[in-house]
C-alpha cells in the first residue's frame, strides 16, 4: 500500500485568529489589560497580544528602574531575610548574598544590553557590540520572572524573597501597560480601532506595533469629523469638507499632489457613497480667511479639476465670499487658463491675479541693484520670462569673519596653522554639521558652495544658499524668501554661529593653544580607572571621538512632591476632543509652570553648598589644595582665604549642575495602584575635559568634583531641609492645586453648555 502525504498550507493569520489570548505565553497581568480592553473579541485580543510580543519593547524609563533594583538588589532582599530569621546570623545572610550575587550580576546583564540597544536606537548610531545588544521585550520579562522565583528558593531565600521580586515585575508591567499602552495615544487608537469593529483586526493582520499604530491613526484621519462637513450635495453624494490644516497626508495621498499649502487651510470635495468605508477626494482647495483668498485650486495630480465639479467650485466661492483667487497653474504643468476664464465668468466678483511677469522683471532690476543685500549677505536671481508662466529663482551669498583671539602670540599661532592645514579638509564638514545653517544645502555637489579660509587671525566664511522651493510665480512669495533669509542672517544669528565655530575651534585644535592640558588630559587617561574607584557618587569616562574626558554623578531624587493630572475616566481623543483637548492644555500649563522651577531648585542647591560648609570653607582658607574647589577667585588671588565668605560660592564654568525635570509623561500618566510611575525633580554634575580647557580650570574642576563626591550627602540633606526648598514644594502644590480648579471649571463650563444644547 503507497501512503501518500497532503501538504496543506495554513495562513498564519487563521493560526492567530483560532488561539486564545491565554495561549500566547504573555505575561499573566499583561493577559488581563488586553481581555480589559479588547473585552469583546477573540480574535483581537489574540492579534493585540501578537502585537505586542512580537513588536513592543521596555522603554527607557521602566528599565533604569530594573537596572537600580537590580544593582541594589541586596537592600531589597534584606528586609525579607530579616523579617523571617530571628535568629540574626549575620555569617548565613552574607553566605547566601554570595551565592545569589552571580544571579543578580546576570540579570543585571540583561538589563545593561536593553538599555545599549535603546541607546542604538535612540541615537541612530551603533554605540556598543552586537553581542552586547539585547531588547527587553515581553518574552524576557517572562524567562526573568522564572530564573528570580527557581532560583531564589534554590539558593535559601525564604519563599517571600521571590514573591516579592515577581511583586516588582508585576509592577513594571503594571507601568508599562498603563503608561505606554493605555496612556499613550496611538495606543489608545489603536485599542478603539479594534473596538470598532469585530472585523477591523484583519486589516493589521501580521503588523508590526508602528504599522498597527500607523494604520489605525490614519483609520481614525480618513473618518471625517461630522463638525468639519461645511456642504453637502446629497443627489450626488458630494461634500466640502474643512481639513482644518495646511496639510494633509491622506489628502495628498488620494489626489496625488504633496497635499499641503502654508499660506491657507486645505478644503476637500468629496464624496461617499453608501457602503463605502472611506470617501474619496476630487478637489482641494486652499484657502486663508484672514487674506480671504483662494491660493490653489487643485483636481489629481496638481491638474485641472474635472469639469463636472465646476460648479461646486463656484458654489464654494460663492459660499466663502472669496475675494481674490491667486490659482494661475502653480506647481502644475497643466494648462489651467481655461479653467480660469471659466471661473471669471461664473464668479466675476472676485479678483483674479494677473499676469506677474512685469512685476516680476522690476524685482530682478531691484535685487541686481543691490537693494535688498546687507553687510553679510548678497542676493542673486534668475528670471524665466515664460509667457504665460514666469517664475523667479533667488540665490544668496553669505560670508563673515571668525575672530580667533586665542592666536595671542607667534608660537601658538604657528602651532594652530600647521594643525589646521593637516585638518583643512575636514573643517568645512564639521563646521557645517555643527552650526545647520539656515537655507544651505549640505548635500550639494557644488564644493564652491561652502569655503572657509583662514587668513590672518581670522577664518573667513562663505556659503551659498538656496531656497527649497526653488521658483517663485509672484513677487509676494520671492519677497517673503528674501526676508526669511535676511532674518536667519542677521547680527545675532551670525554672532551665535561665530560663537560655535570658536568652540570648535577651542575644542578641536585645544593641543595648538594648551599643550600642558594635554599632558594633563595623558595622566588622567593612564590612571582613569583608579581615579573612579575613588569616587562614591560619580563615574569617570573617555570619549575618544571627542578626545574629552567626562566626570558624570548619579542622578539624585529630590523629594518634591508633584502631583500628576490624570486624564478623567471616559475622556478620549476619540471620544470627547473637546474635553481631552482642555485637559491637554491645562496639563500643558501645568508642566511648564512645574518646568520653571528648574533655576529655583538650582538657586536653592547653592544655597545648601553655602550653608552647611562655611566651617569648612573657613578651615580651607588656610591652605591652597581642595579647598579651592568650586570657588571661582579672581585671577590675582594667590589664597582662598583673600574671598570673604559673604561672597557668592560659584561653580567652575564648565562644571554643569543639572536639574532634570519630570517629563510630560510622567506628569500626565494614570495613578496606579502601588504609586509608581511619580514623577520626580532629579539632580546631577558633570564635568567635561579637553584638551581646550585651561590647565587651571581642569584642575579646579577636578577639585570641586572631589570636594562635591566627599560633601554631597551633607549637602542634600541641608538642601531638603532649607527654606528655600520647602518653599519649591509649597509653589508646586500651588501649581496643581491651580490647574485642577482650572481643569475642573472648563470641564463643568463644557457639560453645561452640553446640557443647553439637549434642552
Amino acid at each position: 500500500m503507497i501512503k501518500v502525504r497532503i501538504k496543506r498550507t495554513v495562513d498564519e493569520a487563521m493560526i492567530q485568529e483560532a488561539m486564545r489570548v491565554e495561549e500566547m505565553g504573555l505575561p499573566p497581568l499583561i493577559i488581563t489589560f488586553i481581555k480589559e480592553d479588547v473585552p469583546k473579541s477573540r480574535e483581537a485580543q489574540v492579534r493585540l497580544a501578537t502585537i505586542l510580543k512580537d513588536s513592543l519593547e521596555f522603554p527607557k524609563s521602566i528599565l533604569w528602574k530594573f537596572a537600580k533594583t537590580f544593582n541594589h538588589w541586596q537592600e531589597v532582599l534584606r528586609p525579607v531575610w530579616e523579617a523571617t530569621d530571628s535568629s540574626g546570623g549575620e555569617m548565613d545572610l552574607d553566605s547566601l548574598i554570595d551565592r545569589t550575587t552571580k544571579l543578580f550580576k546576570f540579570l543585571y546583564n540583561d538589563i545593561q544590553k536593553a538599555l545599549n540597544h535603546d541607546q542604538n536606537v535612540s541615537t541612530g548610531r551603533k554605540v556598543y557590540a552586537d553581542e552586547f545588544v539585547k531588547p527587553l521585550d515581553l518574552k524576557s520579562i517572562k524567562g526573568m520572572r522564572k530564573a528570580l522565583t527557581k532560583n531564589l528558593t534554590k539558593y535559601g531565600w525564604p519563599p517571600a524573597a521571590g514573591k516579592k521580586m515577581s511583586l516588582f515585575i508585576d509592577e513594571m508591567l503594571i507601568e508599562y501597560y498603563n503608561n505606554y499602552i493605555r496612556g499613550d495615544s496611538n495606543g489608545m487608537q489603536l485599542i478603539a480601532f479594534l473596538n470598532e469593529h469585530p472585523d477591523n483586526h484583519k486589516d493589521i493582520a501580521n503588523d508590526t506595533w508602528t504599522d498597527a499604530v500607523k494604520f489605525a491613526g490614519n483609520y481614525f484621519l480618513e473618518k471625517e469629523d461630522e463638525d468639519m462637513i461645511v456642504k453637502t450635495y446629497p443627489k450626488k453624494n458630494l461634500f466640502w469638507y474643512n481639513i482644518g490644516e495646511t496639510s494633509c497626508s491622506i489628502e495628498a495621498g488620494r489626489m496625488g499632489h504633496c497635499g499641503a499649502d502654508d499660506r491657507g487651510i486645505l478644503f476637500s470635495l468629496r464624496s461617499k457613497g453608501s457602503g463605502q468605508k472611506a470617501s474619496d477626494s476630487h478637489v482641494t482647495i486652499s484657502y486663508n480667511e484672514n487674506q480671504n483668498t483662494v491660493y490653489q485650486i487643485k483636481g489629481k495630480q496638481n491638474c485641472v479639476p474635472d469639469e463636472k465639479y465646476g460648479p461646486y467650485i463656484v458654489d464654494f466661492l460663492e459660499m466663502m465670499e472669496i475675494e481674490i483667487i491667486e490659482e494661475n497653474g502653480e506647481h502644475s504643468n497643466c494648462d489651467f487658463s481655461e479653467f480660469i476664464g471659466y471661473l471669471e465668468e461664473e464668479y466675476p466678483k472676485g479678483q483674479f491675479v494677473a499676469n506677474k511677469l512685469v512685476e516680476l522683471q522690476e524685482l530682478e532690476n531691484e535685487i541686481a541693484s543691490g537693494q535688498f543685500n546687507t553687510q553679510n549677505l548678497q542676493f542673486d536671481t534668475y528670471l524665466e520670462d515664460y509667457a504665460d508662466d514666469p517664475y523667479i529663482t533667488i540665490t544668496g551669498f553669505v560670508s563673515f569673519s571668525v575672530p580667533l583671539n586665542m592666536l595671542n602670540t607667534d608660537e601658538v599661532k604657528e602651532r594652530f596653522e600647521e594643525l589646521f592645514i593637516s585638518k583643512e579638509d575636514e573643517v568645512p564638514d564639521d563646521i557645517i554639521d555643527l552650526c545647520d545653517f539656515d537655507w544651505y544645502d549640505s548635500d550639494q555637489e557644488d564644493d564652491s558652495a561652502f569655503q572657509v579660509r583662514f587668513e590672518g587671525d581670522k577664518l573667513m566664511i562663505q556659503l551659498t544658499l538656496h531656497e527649497m522651493e526653488g521658483i517663485h510665480h509672484a513677487r509676494e512669495s520671492a519677497e517673503d524668501t528674501i526676508g526669511e533669509m535676511k532674518r536667519s542672517y542677521e547680527e545675532d544669528t551670525l554672532n551665535g554661529y561665530i560663537e560655535e565655530i570658536q568652540q570648535y575651534i577651542l575644542k578641536e585644535f585645544g593641543a595648538a593653544f594648551n599643550p600642558e592640558t594635554q599632558k594633563k588630559m595623558q595622566a588622567i587617561l593612564e590612571k582613569i580607572d583608579e581615579l573612579e574607584e575613588g569616587y562614591e557618587h560619580f563615574m569617570v569616562s573617555h570619549d575618544e571621538d571627542d578626545n574629552e574626558i567626562e566626570f558624570k554623578s548619579f542622578r539624585l531624587d529630590l523629594p518634591i512632591k508633584i502631583p500628576q493630572i490624570p486624564l478623567p475616566n471616559g475622556v478620549s481623543m476619540i471620544t470627547n476632543r473637546n474635553a481631552y483637548k482642555t485637559h491637554v492644555k491645562v496639563l500643558g500649563d501645568y508642566h511648564q509652570s512645574v518646568l520653571k522651577l528648574k533655576g529655583d531648585i538650582e538657586k536653592a542647591f547653592v544655597g545648601a553648598v553655602k550653608m552647611k560648609h562655611k566651617n569648612a570653607y573657613d578651615a580651607a582658607s588656610r591652605q591652597v589644595s581642595l579647598a579651592t574647589a568650586g570657588m571661582a577667585l579672581p585671577t590675582n588671588l594667590q589664597a582662598p582665604s583673600m574671598v570673604k565668605w559673604n561672597d557668592s560660592i560659584y561653580i567652575p564654568q564648565f562644571v554643569e549642575v543639572i536639574v532634570h525635570t519630570p517629563k510630560w509623561d510622567e506628569i500626565k500618566g494614570k495613578a496606579t495602584k502601588g504609586g509608581f510611575l511619580v514623577p520626580k525633580y532629579r539632580i546631577s554634575f558633570t564635568l567635561a575635559i579637553t584638551i581646550a580647557d585651561d590647565i587651571t580650570d581642569v584642575v579646579w574642576g577636578m577639585e570641586y568634583i572631589d570636594y562635591l563626591d566627599k560633601h554631597l550627602t551633607d549637602i542634600m540633606k541641608v538642601l531638603t531641609r532649607s527654606q528655600d526648598f520647602d518653599k519649591i514644594k509649597s509653589t508646586v502644590s500651588q501649581f496643581h492645586r491651580q490647574a485642577v480648579q482650572e481643569l475642573g471649571a472648563t470641564l463643568a463650563e463644557q457639560k453645561k453648555r452640553v446640557k443647553i444644547r439637549i434642552v
